[in-house]
């Protein structure tokens, strides 16, 4: 019993290590089940779905079973007959099927069916793109996390080779090769060098809670499974694909919906026709044997006090508004593009030049250890070489996640699917 409890316990902590080393994609799915914003656009969805329901049934016939009594002073009954006891008797009891149809009214359920199969749609699009919003918001926390993690390994590393020097450096000072003031000025260096380490594992943790936010899953490490493409489109290529935005689509259909919205409003200008039909199952009197009547009516609007013209001269401004509106996102979205294109090329750029940086760095601290063994150059300039080399490094891992963000901001913007 015990070494079963004990295999339990393995497999539930090796699912737990597992879980905390996380991925973009991973990430991002786990976010989309906590995000509220997602969920209330959702929603929106939901709620159009019904509205549209209810739009339907506006043209469908309506068919109830009604049940009346009408009950009157009947005083008068005695000195009536044949018919006129219909009418004076005390109680009138009637059961009937009751079926109501529109035949015509201007066209306007059925505009108000597309003005809410538009809305539908739209927000279908903002719920994508709440979706896309959240992608880029979980990719700038977890490059934000990995960054700040792979500083500290940097500077850890650092940190290792100073007190590798300050070991070397006391044993030289106790031979009297080296001067007091190197070993000093390397104390020093490490001491700045463990406070800097402090403040970016502090900074880690935030970015570590911000992941959290987005997740609900601590996080202990990631994985970068991202390899970014050497070549990119042209940024004229890459304006032609704003109709693949879901905000786009979202501003295009409010333009509709607001379009069908007018066309509602004008259709109260039209006459409309009804018809009504019963069926009755109990009656008393002389229509005991009447089974059945049908109206049909016709309602002709003159004068509405300008109300009507009032309604669609504001839904003429709504229309004007929603165009408007559908304009300013497409010039929104172009200029994103454009940015965001201009970002990641400079980034690439960036991360190409600061590679190159990086190894000539590595090798120009690996040259000026020897020359100090050799002693051609004293601590100092190791110390500086060494400064060198810890900023270029963090420099390229800066503009490493930086770029992958670029990258995955570009996407976003062109509309393009996400991983």
């Amino acid at each position: 019993m015990k070494k079963l409890a004990t295999i339990v316990l393995l497999l539930v902590s090796h699912l737990c290590f597992a879980q905390n080393t996380l991925t973009l994609q991973e990430c991002y799915q786990l976010a989309l089940k906590q995000s509220e914003r997602v969920a209330i656009e959702e929603a929106d969805i939901k709620s159009s779905n019904a509205k549209y329901s209810q739009a339907i049934g506006s043209i469908l016939p309506k068919i109830s079973f009604k049940g009346t009594e009408f009950l009157q002073d009947d005083s008068a009954s005695a000195s009536s007959s044949g018919v006129g006891t219909t009418f004076t008797r005390f109680s009138k009891p009637e059961l009937k099927f009751n079926a109501k149809q529109p035949i015509f009214a201007g066209f306007r359920e059925f505009n108000a069916l597309k003005a809410m199969r538009a809305q539908k749609r739209g927000n279908e699009a903002e719920w994508e793109q709440a979706k896309r919003n959240l992608f880029l918001d979980v990719t700038k926390a977890f490059y934000s996390f990995l960054q700040l993690e792979r500083d500290v390994a940097i500077l850890k590393e650092i940190e290792k080779t100073l007190k590798n020097r300050l070991m070397e450096l006391k044993a030289r000072t106790q031979l009297g090769k080296s001067r007091i003031s190197e070993q000093l000025a390397t104390e020093s260096d490490l001491a700045m060098q463990q406070a800097t380490l402090s403040d970016v594992e502090g900074s880690s943790e935030q970015a570590k809670e911000i992941l959290y936010y987005f997740t609900g899953v601590s996080v202990d490490s990631l994985k970068d499974d991202l390899n970014m493409p050497k070549e990119l489109p042209e940024a004229p290529s890459l304006l032609k694909s704003t109709s693949k935005r879901p905000d786009i689509k979202a501003a295009r259909e409010a333009r509709n919906e607001a379009k069908s919205l007018l066309s509602v409003e004008k259709g109260a200008r039209f006459p409309s026709i009804n018809v009504e039909a019963n069926y009755y199952t109990y009656r008393v009197g002389f229509q005991e044997n009447i089974k059945w009547d049908s109206l049909f009516s016709l309602d002709v609007p003159i004068f509405q006090g300008g109300q009507t013209r009032g309604k669609i001269q504001e839904a003429k401004i709504h229309l004007k508004q929603a165009e408007l509106a559908s304009q300013e996102k497409h010039r929104q979205v172009e200029l994103e593009i454009k940015q965001s294109y201009n970002d990641f090329l400079t980034s690439q750029k960036q991360v190409v030049a600061l590679e190159t940086a990086k190894a000539k760095a590595e090798k120009n601290f690996r040259v000026v250890e020897q020359d100090y063994q050799l002693g051609l150059v004293n601590n100092l300039e190791v110390l500086a070489t060494l400064k060198n080399l810890q900023e270029i490094k963090r420099e390229f891992n800066r503009t490493l996640a930086q770029a992958k963000v670029d990258y995955f901001a570009l996407k976003v913007a062109t509309g393009e699917p996400l991983p």
